[in-house]
């Protein structure tokens, strides 16, 4: 059996940076975060929210078009100890998942659906590491 550590972000995506860091940051009173630099990714925010993490990205971008046509925005993450273990027992269990072949800023992760169509995002990456 699968061991969540956590919920570790919740990614929307937006389509005006400047509202929705208003929005997230004024009105929520989430404190933002420093982005790690991905070449190619889109313009955004990440916010501090309890241990884990709101990421915010600009809709209108390539790179969110790319991931919204292959239906893994929006989504949410969990943390695991192991991605390499999950990705065992997902294909043990014949549950199709999503890696990019290219990883995004270094991190391991992998993408799988709910029953319902919900996208999960599965990491080892630990927020404020």
């Amino acid at each position: 059996m699968l061991r969540i550590e956590g919920l570790n972000h919740a990614t929307f995506p937006i389509s005006d940076v400047d509202k929705a860091r208003d929005f997230y940051g004024r009105i929520l009173g989430l404190r933002e975060l420093p982005r790690p630099n991905v070449s190619g990714a889109p313009r955004g925010a990440f916010f501090a929210c309890g241990a884990g993490e709101i990421h915010l990205a600009e809709k209108d971008a390539a790179f969110m078009r790319e991931l919204i046509a292959i239906n893994i925005n929006p989504h949410v993450a969990f943390t695991v100890d192991s991605v390499a273990e999950v990705k065992r027992l997902l294909q043990q269990e014949g549950i199709p998942f999503f890696e990019f072949a290219r990883n995004l800023a270094g991190r391991n992760q992998l993408f799988v659906q709910d029953p319902d169509g919900n996208v999960l995002e599965i990491t080892d990456y630990r927020p404020g590491s």
